[in-house]
């Protein structure tokens, strides 16, 4: 069965000029880098019908991403974030879009087809596992764009996608010896880390400065201070390991 495949998909997204104007507008929404969103295949589908064209550019149809028609209609009108594995095989799909309820920002599409295994690997951040070993860190955010944020300037990073810790997670995470989480400064961040800290006990706490609620905010503000902070995220907990 075809699938989803991650250089294919990065290909079309260079070529393609509807597609750097769709993440034109999102990379000036989140003031963040479109080279980061291309190089980790995130597009657009501003109508359900252009989802089939997108995939026929990609020699693919909606059965091929494991989807059936009611579940493949959520991802329609918004930007698609492919959830890549540590092996950059797609597990399943983020619908996001900032015109839709707070709440309904992002929606996770999962395919049919073992839904329940993969949910219980709902990781964003699994294609930066071979970096993070090789430096033995891994940095934990809250969400896919804070990940993003901090994959601009080198750093590898994951978000749970949620406040569980599984299984998986724990496995993940053991493989580091530095685990540096950067929670969100909204009033919640504190119970954040304190939650993932008695699942992950050799997680580690690195704040935010300045005023922003989160990674991608900060980053987006450009400011001196975030200029310092990243400098010193770039190199805190290298360790530079063969993996040979």
């Amino acid at each position: 069965m075809a699938y989803l495949k991650y250089k294919d998909l990065v290909k079309f997204l260079i070529e393609d000029e509807d597609q750097k104007i769709y993440l034109k507008e999102l990379a000036d929404y989140r003031k963040g880098d479109i080279r980061t969103y291309i190089k980790r295949g995130i597009f657009c589908v501003p109508a359900l019908d252009e989802l089939d064209y997108i995939l026929k550019k990609l020699d693919l149809t909606i059965e091929d991403l494991g989807l059936s028609e009611e579940t493949a209609s959520m991802l329609d009108r918004g930007f698609i974030i492919p959830v890549w594995g540590s092996r950059l095989k797609p597990l399943f799909l983020i619908n996001y879009s900032w015109l839709r309820d707070k709440s309904k920002k992002y929606i996770n599409v999962y395919p049919a087809e073992n839904r329940e295994y993969i949910k219980k690997m709902k990781l964003y951040g699994a294609h930066n596992l071979k970096q993070g070993l090789i430096e033995d860190r891994m940095f934990v955010v809250e969400g896919a764009f804070d990940v993003l944020r901090l994959e601009q300037y080198g750093i590898p990073a994951s978000c749970i996608l949620g406040t569980k810790t599984m299984p998986y997670h724990k496995h993940f995470y053991a493989r580091f010896t530095r685990v540096i989480f950067v929670s969100d400064e909204d009033g919640s961040g504190d119970a954040a880390y304190r939650q993932f800290k008695k699942d992950i006990p050799h997680a580690e706490r690195l704040r935010i400065t300045g005023r922003a609620n989160d990674v991608d905010e900060f980053g987006g503000s450009n400011t001196r201070e975030f200029q310092e902070w990243i400098e010193y995220a770039k190199t805190l907990g290298v360790k530079n390991r063969n993996l040979n």
